[in-house]
């Protein structure tokens, strides 16, 4: 597998971010794509030693398939709240994102219109719903499940780790409701047990599971196919994501 690191700008975000490319070697054939938020840590060759990763290269190895996987690296953490959240958060969360200051849809966009273009033309990419997937975790996963509901028609798979919608989570039920999403959308979910209370919104509690289980009854009634688990001992970090990645590449096989 060969890796590729650029910068990739974007003109409605005002900003630009590194983007890293893992692909086969083979150029003859095409390959699925699957676009990773949070990608600074995604792959072990281009992670330092003492850092947590998802590890996704290593993953790939082991089950012996080929994909093209895309990863983007977030923007520092109050430029990466926003881009993350398609809608205002709400209550004692406001604090952290006010009203007007989400950038959900102009992120969402960005991908769509300027950087999936960019790797369709540039790799050997199979560029149909059935071949493209996302994969996000805690605010990650937030974008991914909206860029489902907001795309049926542009991704079939989603991994969505830990999902953070506690800014929000009345606002993505409601729009994964009244969409599109159906059977032709497939999603993995993961959810640890010991995640914790987000920041210091001690009201919420430990609200993560409850977060993902109400997601997981919602997208049935879709008629959405759900491979969901609840991890007992996982905390709200990458070292325990990872675990489960390789699973989730498999899955996407499967």
């Amino acid at each position: 597998m060969k890796l590729d690191k650029f910068l990739f700008a974007s003109k409605s975000l005002g900003n630009e971010r590194t983007v890293r490319v893992l692909y086969p070697e083979n150029s003859s054939i095409r390959y699925p794509v699957l676009y990773v938020h949070d990608g600074l840590a995604a792959f072990r060759r281009d992670t330092p030693a003492s850092w947590e990763c998802f590890s996704f290269d290593e993953a790939l190895e082991k089950i012996h398939q080929d994909l093209i996987i895309v990863a983007i690296e977030a923007k520092e953490p109050l430029i990466r709240t926003r881009e993350y959240s398609p809608f205002p958060w709400v209550g004692e969360a406001n604090k952290y994102l006010h009203s007007g200051e989400e950038e959900g849809d102009l992120y969402l966009e960005w991908l769509l219109q300027d950087l999936k273009p960019f790797i369709d033309s540039h790799y050997q990419t199979l560029t149909d719903c059935s071949h493209t997937f996302m994969f996000g975790t805690s605010l990650g996963g937030l974008i991914s499940v909206y860029a489902a509901s907001k795309h049926p028609e542009t991704f079939s798979k989603i991994g969505c780790f830990s999902l953070a919608s506690w800014g929000n989570e009345r606002a993505l039920l409601s729009f994964v409701k009244a969409s599109n999403i159906n059977q032709g959308t497939s999603f993995f979910i993961r959810v640890g047990e010991k995640e914790g209370i987000p920041r210091d919104l001690v009201s919420l509690g430990a609200c993560y599971p409850r977060l993902s289980e109400d997601l997981v009854s919602l997208l049935k009634e879709k008629g959405s196919p759900v491979d969901f688990t609840r991890n007992p001992l996982n905390r709200h970090c990458t070292k325990d994501w990872e675990k489960d990645v390789p699973s989730f590449l498999e899955w996407l096989f499967s």
